[in-house]
């Protein structure tokens, strides 16, 4: 986490990042219920950690760990917990992955739900910061799509 960073506006770009609507989610768990749909939960691993960042950031050297002197900083290439531009980043990075290269579509009305159709069926992906809920018909879908994710991200697959 960064502490002791106060970022200034004009320091960053972009700030809002969307999570799950609670609309998407009741909706999402009626229909896994009406259906008799498989529902499995991921939790990704220091997500925003996956974030690249588009502005230059430094920051201190955390305390008691001083390496070349108390006067040096350190330049991030990734976002970390605590910048305020930090969620959006992870957001950026998970949709390129989920869209541009496992073929997902984000809901025009819930950002942070994405489906994939295909001829064995569909599967929907709710996001909500580094949680998520991946939801088909069968449990190899849902398997697959799991696989898929953590192919890109570390997550823990809470079942």
């Amino acid at each position: 986490m960064v502490k002791g960073c106060a970022q200034r506006p004009g320091e960053y770009g972009q700030l809002y990042a969307p999570v799950a609507m609670t609309p998407t989610l009741r909706t999402l768990l009626a229909k896994v219920a009406a259906e008799d749909l498989e529902l499995h939960q991921l939790d990704i691993c220091t997500a925003f950690l996956n974030g690249e960042l588009g502005e230059e950031v430094w920051v201190k050297q955390p305390e008691g760990y001083q390496q070349g002197g108390s006067r040096m900083a350190y330049k991030l290439q990734r976002a970390l917990y605590g910048l305020k531009q930090a969620p959006r980043a992870w957001h950026e990075k998970l949709q390129q992955v989920t869209a541009g290269v496992l073929g997902y579509t984000a809901a025009s009305a819930d950002p942070s739900l994405f489906v994939k159709h295909s001829s064995s069926g569909s599967i929907w992906v709710l996001v909500y910061v580094d949680d998520m809920l991946v939801t088909a018909k069968q449990l190899e879908q849902v398997q697959q799509a799991k696989q898929e994710i953590m192919g890109h991200f570390r997550a823990r697959d809470l079942g």
